[in-house]
C-alpha cells in the first residue's frame, strides 16, 4: 500500500512537473504576447462586427478577434474577403486593439450563390454567402453561372459595408454545389 502510494505521488508529481514546463515554454521562447506588447497578423478579413451606430467594432483575421477603436488607422475598405495587415496591440484583458490595418484593394470571394436578381442587360446583383456582389456593365461573367447554388469565385473591389463590386465571375467548378430539382 505504500508503494502504490509513493508511485502514485511520483506520477502526480511529475505529471504537474510536465504540464508546468510545457506552459511555460511560449513564454521561455518568447512566442506568447503579453500585454502592451504589439502583434502582426496578415491574412482575410472573415468577419466585420459593427456598433449599433453602424460603426466598425471589430474584425476576425486570422481566427482573432481584433478591435477597433477612434484612434485605429484604417488604409482601404474594409470587406470581408479582404486581405488585410493589422498591427494591434495586446491590452491587459489579453483582447487585441488594431492601431492600424492596410486592406489590400482588391478581394477574393469564394463561396455559393445564395440570391440572384439580375436585369434583363445583365447587371444587378447576386449575394455569396451573404456578401452583396453588385454585377455592372464592365464584369467580366463566365457563362451560365449566376444560378442559386453554384460555387464561384468572385474577383472584386470593396464598395461601402458589406458589399463589392465584381470586377470577374468564375465558376469554382470542383466544388460545384447543384441546385436541388425535384
Amino acid at each position: 500500500m505504500n508503494v502504490t502510494r509513493v508511485i502514485r505521488t511520483l506520477t502526480i508529481g511529475f505529471l504537474m512537473a510536465a504540464v508546468l514546463l510545457v506552459g511555460l515554454a511560449p513564454v521561455a521562447y518568447g512566442s506568447v504576447p503579453m500585454p502592451g506588447d504589439e502583434v502582426e497578423l496578415d491574412g482575410n478579413i472573415t468577419e466585420i462586427k459593427y456598433r449599433e451606430d453602424g460603426s466598425v467594432s471589430a474584425i476576425v483575421i486570422a481566427g482573432h478577434t481584433v478591435y477597433l477603436d477612434m484612434d485605429t488607422r484604417v488604409d482601404g475598405m474594409l470587406a470581408v474577403g479582404a486581405m488585410a495587415e493589422v498591427k494591434a496591440l495586446v491590452r491587459e484583458n489579453g483582447s487585441l486593439l488594431a492601431l492600424r490595418i492596410r486592406v489590400d484593394e482588391e478581394v477574393e470571394i469564394v463561396g455559393t450563390i445564395t440570391e440572384v436578381a439580375l436585369m434583363p442587360d445583365g447587371t444587378g446583383k447576386i449575394f455569396v454567402d451573404g456578401t452583396k456582389v453588385i454585377i455592372t456593365e464592365d464584369t467580366d461573367v463566365d457563362e451560365g453561372i449566376l444560378a442559386v447554388g453554384t460555387m464561384v469565385e468572385v474577383d472584386a473591389i470593396p464598395h461601402g459595408l458589406g458589399k463589392v463590386i465584381a470586377i470577374e465571375i468564375e465558376s469554382d467548378a470542383d466544388d460545384s454545389v447543384l441546385p436541388f430539382v425535384p
